[in-house]
């Protein structure tokens, strides 16, 4: 766990789209974990306030569920 969010941590202030990122990490991660059995799951989003946009990618976690707290529901987020 240290390991993955050291290297997320050093690796989202480097340019580049999240899908990069999340390849990126993988890529060391997997290196690091090969024949072990173990693996992660993740979720990240990046928000541009500027552009009023949202953007995401899951690695192998279950979908994001965005609540509605002025109506009160809930909505699992997907890919248009």
């Amino acid at each position: 766990m240290a390991n993955s969010r050291a290297l997320l941590r050093s690796r989202v202030l480097q340019p580049g789209p999240i899908e990069e990122v999340i390849g990126d990490i993988n890529r060391e991660l997997s290196r690091d974990m090969k024949d072990t059995g173990r693996f992660i799951t993740l979720f990240l989003a990046e928000i541009d306030a500027t552009k009023r946009e949202l953007r995401w990618v899951r690695a192998a976690h279950d979908p994001a569920i965005l609540n509605h707290r002025a109506t009160d529901t809930l909505k699992e987020w997907r890919r248009h």
